[in-house]
């Protein structure tokens, strides 16, 4: 990346490569040191960035990002409105204030009114530094089983530069930077007052020639590259000291995970002989809390040392490497340059704490795998491969169950099933669970977090609506644990827990998925219930949820149609009645399929149309594309249709194999007020979709969302 020196007034004809001064560094860097307002020293004189090249080669597309709080997984969209509510690694919820604009700029630029920049002073304006780059391609959980690791309960995964990418992305002082269309651009102080000052003072464009543009941008800066990759799983959950106020603890967490990070950074680097700024790393979070190291190659496309550490080298002596760097020879407190503190992490330093780290990592290294490790419940292994089977076997006899699960569901955004939001097995073990608690049963499931209750994921409202009453009528609890329960070292289900009779399962596997949809994950171990003192040291910290858990939201509505009901259009759509939509958008995957699909679509809307106001300006359909040559008939009879009550017509066709190609399930409606404002709108989705809902003959479900 290179901070283009203009010396003229005017776009010239010569490259910014073939002037005398030449101020390049690596896209990773060049975003921090180069962005709009920092300067730089280059023979003898002072250089400030003034703005971001505009040259017709270089794409810059606005895209969204959003940073995950819980796990630090990094999603990436071209449109805010991409963004379903939670994160689809851990389900955290992820408020829409969250999203962020982003481009990828390929140059800065200084301001031709100073063409030959300043004379150096005493001091000159640094940047920000920007956030440490983030994994946005996580290896499969299979691809952690390739090279086993010889220490218990860790395991490591290696991606080449062709799969791994990373983000690194310059929020400034936290508000982004606004961008004119000229490339002028300016950081920003704060977001509201500091854009009003910018934008009333006016601004000259990098070829200091007046701006009659005044087209705004309030972004960051980022960079996406690709590089080698290493993984790195500790699955030990991080220790809490007990004096630690509730307000204090994300704190503690992040410089455990921090100075973990740099142990084990240090620690290859010193065991591949390489420099500190070949290697970088950062973390994330995984179920549970258990942290996962990331290590990667520090120069784009990969120089091979995260290869070189698995190739050559095992996870016992990469984490021995970092105990030595936690050993500090000066016996520092904290962290000093003898042990942990270097340049190339000196914006972490307040938060680097060996001793804790230390500890923590000695007795990782001296656990044993044992043959059972369930043993102190006197547990014996079960040669099962369906833990699913089993439970529900189980609760023929049983009138109380106790289960630890890392969810209470799956999110889906799809309707994967044509009669139910949910896949015919979690509806089923669902419905069953249901039938047992109203005949007077007992269920209790401790969770890392509440469920997420939104129509982004129309199975959660599916879920909501059946156990809200069991919650209410107390055959249901739902509890929080506390962030120090290691899962791995307590029973996942007990039946009939503290009674004569009483089993307990217990499981080593870190699987995410919900209770509903795998209720008992294998491998597993069977033994007596815990007993009373056992079961307290279980629970302990468990924080009960009241029913408003399992609340759906107002805006939400679920409509559910039986075999043979008849329909109610006039209830299911009077969000429509009397109003005007400038845009009504169609996403059916089979609404062109055949003709009898398309002839549903326009009875559909031949029922829709007349409970508005008037016509919708315009209709968009989003459909999978077909080879038929039906289907382009289609297309052209609909638009002509449309055409005639006054309605213009798009389309959008889903490749289903080959480039551009898509899982597309998806059978939605969204009807929106204002064409350009996609954030204002009511959207609907349906189970089979408008063919099926037409058909009474058929079981259907709607959730609205208003």
């Amino acid at each position: 990346m290179q901070l283009e020196v203009l010396t003229e007034d005017r776009p010239g004809h010569t490259n910014p490569w073939d002037k005398d001064i030449q101020l390049v560094r690596d896209a990773r860097l060049g975003i921090s040191e180069y962005a709009p307002g920092s300067q730089v020293i280059a023979n003898g004189r002072v250089w400030e960035s003034y703005g971001i090249g505009q040259y017709p080669k270089h794409f810059m597309p606005t895209r969204h990002y959003r940073e995950c709080p819980q796990c630090r997984h990094v999603q990436i969209e071209m449109a805010r409105e991409d963004f379903d509510a939670a994160c689809p690694v851990c389900s955290h919820p992820i408020l829409p204030t969250q999203i962020r604009s982003f481009i990828e700029p390929k140059s800065f630029v200084t301001s031709s009114a100073e063409p030959n920049g300043k004379d150096p002073g005493l001091t000159r304006l640094r940047p920000p530094p920007t956030q440490e780059a983030r994994l946005l391609s996580a290896a499969a959980d299979t691809a952690f089983a390739v090279s086993p690791a010889n220490v218990a309960n860790t395991s490591w995964a290696w991606q080449d530069a062709k799969q791994g990418r990373m983000f690194v992305v310059n929020k400034g002082r936290n508000f982004g930077f606004l961008r004119c269309a000229c490339g002028f651009a300016e950081m920003l102080r704060n977001p509201v007052a500091h854009i009003a000052e910018i934008q009333a003072r006016g601004h000259r464009s990098p070829y200091n020639q007046s701006c009659t543009l005044n087209s705004w941008h309030t972004e960051d800066l980022a960079h996406e590259f690709h590089t080698d990759v290493l993984q790195i799983r500790i699955d030990q959950p991080i220790p809490l000291p007990a004096n630690l106020r509730p307000e204090e603890i994300d704190g503690w967490r992040e410089g455990f995970v921090r100075t973990l990070v740099e142990a084990a950074r240090l620690g290859a680097v010193n065991l591949l002989g390489i420099d500190q700024r070949e290697l970088c790393g950062t973390a994330r979070s995984r179920i549970f809390g258990y942290p996962e190291v990331v290590l990667y190659d520090s120069v784009a496309g990969g120089a091979g040392y995260c290869q070189m550490l698995t190739d050559r080298f095992a996870m016992r002596d990469l984490l021995k490497k970092a105990l030595e760097v936690l050993h500090c020879k000066a016996e520092c407190s904290h962290s000093c340059r003898t042990c942990l503190q270097g340049y190339e992490n000196q914006i972490h330093w307040d938060k680097l704490n060996r001793k804790p780290v230390l500890a923590w990592l000695e007795r990782a290294l001296n656990i044993n795998q044992a043959e059972n490790p369930f043993d102190r419940f006197n547990a014996a292994p079960l040669n099962v491969t369906n833990g699913s089977a089993i439970l529900q076997a189980e609760l023929e006899s049983a009138n109380h169950l106790l289960v630890v699960a890392p969810r209470l569901f799956n999110l889906q955004k799809d309707a994967t099933d044509e009669n139910h939001f949910g896949t015919p097995e979690t509806v089923a073990f669902a419905m069953k669970l249901v039938s047992w608690m109203t005949a007077g049963n007992t269920l209790e499931i401790a969770l890392p977090e509440p469920p997420l209750i939104h129509a982004d994921f129309p199975n959660s409202i599916w879920v909501a609506k059946r156990l809200k009453t069991c919650m209410e009528d107390g055959s249901l609890t739902l509890s929080r644990l506390p962030a120090s329960f290691d899962p791995r070292q307590w029973p996942r289900a007990i039946v009939n827990p503290d009674k004569n009779g009483g089993r307990a399962f217990f499981s080593t596997s870190l699987v995410t998925d919900g209770f509903l949809d795998l209720p008992l994950p294998t491998p597993l171990w069977k033994g007596p219930s815990p007993d009373t003192a056992a079961l307290q040291a279980m629970r302990l910290g468990w924080v009960s949820l009241d029913s408003k858990a399992l609340r759906i939201p107002k805006d939400t509505t679920l409509l559910e149609y039986s075999a043979g009901q008849s329909l109610d259009y006039t209830r299911d759509f009077s969000f429509c009645k009397g109003k005007n939509f400038a845009l009504i958008r169609i996403e059916d995957p089979f609404i062109l399929k055949t003709d009898w699909n398309y002839k549903q679509l326009k009875r559909f809307l031949d029922i829709l149309f007349p409970l508005m106001a008037s016509c919708p300006a315009k209709i968009e359909l989003r459909t999978r594309v077909s080879e038929e040559p039906d289907q382009k008939l289609m297309i052209q009879d609909f638009e002509k249709w449309l055409k005639g009550k006054g309605a213009t017509f798009s389309f959008q066709l889903v490749p289903v194999f080959g480039f551009g190609k898509k899982d597309f399930h998806d059978r939605r409606l969204a009807f929106q007020p204002e064409q350009s404002n996609g954030k204002k709108r009511v959207a609907v989705l349906m189970t089979g979709g408008i063919d099926r809902y037409l058909d009474s003959k058929f079981e259907c479900s709607l959730v609205i969302q208003t």
